[in-house]
């Protein structure tokens, strides 16, 4: 019996006589299995094409670096702590200025006497605070500067009217104002109110002496000048003091101390 048999390859159909059927099979089995081996080495030979194609991009593509996690503060924070920074600098002080320094001795009365009454060991070992408004240290200040610049006469005294008391006042303190009452405890200063004048016991004022150690003028028009109270022994106490000018009509003293520290 002939059998038809249709190659899987060719599409052809055979006829086959009986007894050929096993090696028609042969036949077919060996093609199969060559076409089989060579689409594994077509489909191998195209994955290995790939790989090197996808190897090759990762080789040539530039490095990326990861994110970095660190913080980087914006723009305006940047801004801001850089102005932060530039107002927690402090400013440069200025030099000493010889210049203002020699007129500013025009003031040593005052200065001198400043320094006197804020320097009060028996009180507090740092002195006492330069405030205006206390009528004690109002009057010590002015007792010491009306001192520097008035000669006692026998009596160990000196007197003055209320205006001259009024120019030392505003020498010391940067402001014309009404003399306050002398509180009842000080002793060195009286007032005639039948005259309007004062009356200063004399002051020994010892080897004590103030003296400018430093000056300079500021961009506002003011003064500062560091003082230095001293002794033969050494310095007792250095203050700094800002004066200003004194613009009254016939003011004995051409500037005004507005403010001092201890430093």
């Amino acid at each position: 019996m002939i059998k038809v048999v249709t190659d899987s390859e060719t599409g052809t159909e055979d006829f086959l006589p009986p007894g050929k059927e096993n090696i028609f099979m042969k036949k077919i089995t060996s093609k199969s299995l060559r076409f089989c081996l060579l689409s594994l080495l077509v489909l191998a030979l195209a994955m290995t094409a790939t790989a090197c194609s996808k190897k090759s991009e990762e080789t040539s593509a530039p490095a990326q670096s990861p994110e970095d996690d660190t913080f980087q503060p914006d723009e305006e924070t940047t801004q801001d702590s850089t102005e932060e920074t530039a107002e927690e600098t402090p400013e440069a002080e200025p030099a000493h200025d010889a210049a203002v320094a020699s007129q500013l001795e025009s003031m040593a009365a005052v200065y001198d006497g400043i320094a006197r009454a804020m320097y009060q060991p028996d009180i507090s070992k740092d002195g006492v605070a330069y405030v205006p408004s206390d009528s004690s240290f109002f009057w010590l200040a002015v007792y010491f500067t009306a001192n520097n610049s008035n000669e006692a006469s026998e009596e160990g005294t000196f007197e003055l009217p209320a205006a001259d008391v009024q120019a030392y006042a505003a020498a010391c303190f940067g402001s014309s104002q009404s003399l306050p009452d002398i509180p009842q405890d000080v002793k060195y200063v009286s007032h005639n109110a039948e005259d309007d004048t004062y009356t200063f016991q004399a002051s020994d004022n010892g080897d004590m002496s103030a003296s400018i150690t430093k000056a300079y003028k500021n961009a506002d028009g003011t003064y500062t000048a560091t003082v230095e109270l001293k002794t033969s022994e050494g310095v007792l106490a250095t203050y700094e003091m800002t004066l200003k000018d004194n613009t009254a009509e016939g003011a004995p003293f051409q500037y005004s101390v507005t403010s001092s520290e201890v430093i």
